[in-house]
C-alpha cells in the first residue's frame, strides 16, 4: 500500500475502526502489525494514555484532511462516522437512533440535552442525515430528534470514498456544447447522477427516500450552471438565460422542470421543487416567489402552471411544448389547439360573432379618439421603448391589457368591444357570468377559477389569443362584503380570485358596466384603460337616427330626423327600441297605411323619454 492510499478516507477510518474495536476484525494484528491481545478498546475505562494517542494519530490525518477540514473535525466526530461507516459497510441503509449512537461514543444517554445538542451539531454540518424525510424544523421540536433514525450523508461517503460528485460531473460534460441535443444529452446525465447519488427515481415520478438537501444540490449543479454561463449564445437554453436575465435559482427551476418532463414524461409539482432548491421553510417562503402567477418564469411563459384539484390540492409545473422543443433542438412545429377546442372546456365561454369596425361606431368625437388609441396602443406597444423610457409595464405579458367600458345603458359598450376585437384582428369571446353562480357557493368558486385559468391559458398559448369580454361586470366584480356570514366570505374569495387573475393576465379583456359605482375600488388599479360612454350629443343622435330609420323601411323620408334628435337625448339603444317598437306597429296595419310615420316614432318615442337623461318621472308602458 502506498502512501497515498494510505491517506485515503477510507484507509483512514478502517484504523480508527479497527483500533476502536479490534473484537470484530480477526486480522486486526494483520493490519495494525500487533496481537489482537495487545490492542485496546479506545472506549474502554481502562484505556491506557498509549492507547489513547495511538487512536489520536490515525484520527488526525482525517481531521486535517483537505477534504474534511470545512467540518471542523474532533475525535468524537470521527468515532461517530467509523461507528456509522462500520454500520454502512455490515449492511448498507442501516440507521441509528440517537440513543443507540450516544451509547456507542460513550456518552450518557440520561443527560439528554447534551447528547441532542452533539445530534444537532452532526445534522448541522451535513455529517448525518435522517434517514427519511423530514418537513419540521428539529432545532425547534426536539422531539423529531428523538423519534429519528439517522445516517451518514450521502455526500460525506463519497468523500470517504475519495469522490466528488462536482468533479465527477464537470468530467462527464468537459466537451463543448455545439447543439441544443448536446446540452440536453449532459442535463441528463448531471442530473442522473445526483438522483442516483441521493436520491431515487421510481416509476413514472420521482420519489425520494431522503430529501435531497439544497446546499449538496446546488453544490452538484454548479458545473452545469458554470458551463451555461460559458456557452455559445447560439443555443435556446443560453439566449434563454440571456435575454430573459435568469439568476440562478430561475435557472435551476427552469433545468428541474426540464429534466422531469424529459425523463419522466410528467410535471414537476411546486413542494417538489421547493423541496430540492430549499433547505429551510424560510428558505421555502423566500424561494415560493419563484413560482407565483406574477414571477418572471410564469408571467413571461417559460413555465406553464396547472392547478390540481384534489384531496390534497397542488400546482404542477411544466415548460411549454413548442419551447420544450426548441430547448430539445427538435424544428418540428407544433400545431396548436383552434379556439372550439379551448371553449369546448368551460361552458361560460362564447365565442360572439362580430361584423362591426371601429367606423361603424357612433360615438362623440372625443371618446371615439380614445376608443381608437386603446387599439393603436396595442398594435404598436414596445416593450424595449419601455425600457428605454426607464419605465416599467409591470409583470404582465409584453402586450396585456384590461379595459373597462362603463357608462349608462345603451351607450355602445358592447358593440364597441366587438369593434375592438375586429380592428385587432382576432375573435371576441364572452364570458357568461350568469353560467359562473351555482347553487353551491363553493361550486362557483371553482368555476370562476377555471374560467379565468383557461382565458389566461389561451392568452398565452394560442398564435392569435382573442379579446376577453366580461358583459355586466358589476354582477361578477362587485363590492366586498363586510358580513361574516358563510356566503359573503365565499363571495369575497371569489373577488380575490378574480384580483390575483387580473393582476398577471397576459391578454386583453374588456369589461362592461353601467353600474360603476358598484364595482370593487380594488380592481380600479388592474384596469389600464376606464373608458366612459357618454350618451350621444346632437350630431351622433342625428347619425344614429338616420342609421336606424333606414331607407328600406316605408315612410322613412317623411320622418323629421333633426327634429327627432334635438327633442329626445336618446342612447343609441333607446333610438333602436323606440324605432323597432313603432315599425312593430306600422307593420301591422295594411294597404297605403302600411308605413311608418312620424306620429308611430313620436307614440314611441314619449313612453321612452322619461327614461333618457336625468328625468326621473317614468311611467310604465309598452
Amino acid at each position: 500500500m502506498n502512501s497515498n492510499e494510505f491517506l485515503c478516507p477510507v484507509n483512514i477510518l478502517h484504523k480508527v475502526m479497527i483500533m476502536n474495536d479490534p473484537e470484530s476484525f480477526p486480522d486486526a494484528r494483520h493490519e495494525i502489525g500487533k496481537k489482537p491481545r495487545e490492542v485496546t478498546l479506545a472506549s474502554q475505562t481502562t484505556t491506557t494514555q498509549v492507547s489513547q494517542r495511538k487512536l489520536s494519530k490515525e484520527i488526525s490525518p482525517l481531521i486535517s484532511h483537505p477534504e474534511f477540514v470545512e467540518y471542523q473535525l474532533t475525535k468524537m466526530d470521527v468515532l461517530c462516522i467509523a461507528i456509522l461507516w462500520k454500520k454502512h459497510i455490515e449492511c448498507m441503509g442501516t440507521s441509528m437512533s440517537w440513543n443507540a449512537l450516544c451509547r456507542e461514543l460513550k456518552m450518557n444517554v440520561y443527560d439528554t440535552n447534551t447528547c441532542l445538542a452533539y445530534i444537532e451539531s452532526l445534522l448541522d454540518r451535513k455529517l448525518i442525515t435522517f434517514d427519511e424525510s423530514i418537513k419540521s424544523d428539529y432545532h425547534i421540536n426536539p422531539i423529531i430528534l428523538l423519534s429519528g433514525e439517522f445516517m451518514l450523508s450521502n455526500l460525506l461517503i463519497m468523500k470517504i470514498l475519495g469522490r466528488s460528485i462536482p468533479n465527477e460531473i464537470g468530467r462527464l460534460i468537459a466537451h463543448d456544447w455545439l447543439s441544443d441535443s448536446d446540452f440536453i444529452s449532459d442535463l441528463n446525465q448531471c442530473m442522473n447522477t445526483i438522483f442516483s447519488c441521493f436520491g431515487e427515481i421510481e416509476g413514472n415520478r420521482r420519489r425520494r427516500s431522503k430529501s435531497i438537501q439544497a446546499d449538496v444540490f446546488f453544490l452538484c449543479i454548479e458545473p452545469l450552471l458554470v458551463k451555461l454561463g460559458q456557452a455559445r449564445n447560439e443555443l435556446v437554453i443560453t439566449k434563454l438565460i440571456n435575454d430573459h436575465e435568469l439568476d440562478k435559482i430561475e435557472i435551476c427551476i427552469l433545468i428541474l422542470v426540464l429534466y422531469t418532463q424529459l425523463t419522466q414524461d410528467n410535471c414537476i409539482t411546486e413542494n417538489e421543487l421547493l423541496g430540492i432548491i430549499c433547505n429551510s421553510d424560510q428558505e421555502i417562503s423566500c424561494y415560493s416567489r419563484y413560482l407565483r402567477p406574477e414571477s418572471k418564469l410564469t408571467a413571461q411563459c417559460l413555465l406553464q402552471v396547472e392547478d390540481v384539484r384534489s384531496f390534497a390540492n397542488r400546482r404542477d409545473f411544466s415548460i411549454p411544448e413548442e419551447l420544450k422543443l426548441r430547448l430539445c433542438g427538435e424544428q418540428k412545429s407544433v400545431k396548436k389547439p383552434q379556439i372550439i377546442y379551448y371553449l369546448s372546456q368551460n361552458n361560460a365561454l362564447k365565442l360572439v360573432h362580430v361584423v362591426q369596425s371601429i367606423d361603424d361606431l357612433i360615438l362623440p368625437k372625443h371618446d371615439k379618439s380614445l376608443l381608437m388609441s386603446l387599439t393603436h396602443r396595442y398594435k404598436q406597444l414596445d416593450c424595449q421603448d419601455f425600457a428605454n423610457w426607464g419605465l416599467n409595464i409591470g409583470h404582465n405579458s409584453q402586450k396585456g391589457m384590461i379595459a373597462l367600458f362603463y357608462g349608462k345603458p345603451g351607450t355602445g359598450k358592447t358593440y364597441a368591444a366587438g369593434a375592438v376585437a375586429n380592428a385587432l384582428l382576432k375573435p371576441l369571446v364572452g364570458l357568461d357570468c350568469s353560467a359562473l353562480r351555482d347553487s353551491y357557493y363553493g361550486e362557483s368558486e371553482k368555476l370562476v377559477k377555471n374560467s379565468f385559468d383557461l382565458m389566461h391559458k389561451m392568452s398565452v398559448e394560442m398564435d392569435n389569443p382573442p379579446v376577453f369580454l366580461i358583459n355586466e361586470a358589476d354582477q361578477l366584480v362587485h363590492n366586498r362584503s363586510e358580513r361574516n356570514s358563510y356566503g359573503s366570505r365565499t363571495d369575497n374569495s371569489i373577488q380575490n380570485i378574480i384580483l390575483e387573475a387580473m393582476e398577471s393576465f397576459p391578454g386583453i379583456m374588456i369589461l362592461t358596466t353601467n353600474l360603476d359605482e358598484n364595482i370593487d375600488e380594488a380592481y380600479f388599479r388592474r384596469f389600464n384603460l376606464k373608458l366612459k360612454f357618454n350618451p350621444p350629443d346632437l350630431p351622433c343622435r342625428i347619425m344614429l337616427w338616420k342609421l336606424h330609420v333606414s331607407k328600406d323601411i316605408p315612410g322613412a323620408t317623411d320622418i323629421d330626423i333633426e327634429y327627432l334628435a334635438k327633442t329626445y337625448e336618446f342612447t343609441g339603444g333607446q333610438i333602436a327600441l323606440v324605432v323597432n317598437n313603432a315599425c312593430s306597429e306600422a307593420i301591422t296595419r295594411s294597404g297605403k297605411f302600411k308605413r311608418l310615420t312620424m306620429a308611430d316614432i313620436v307614440k314611441y318615442a314619449a313612453l321612452e323619454q322619461p327614461w333618457a337623461g336625468n328625468n326621473s318621472t317614468k311611467i310604465i308602458g309598452f
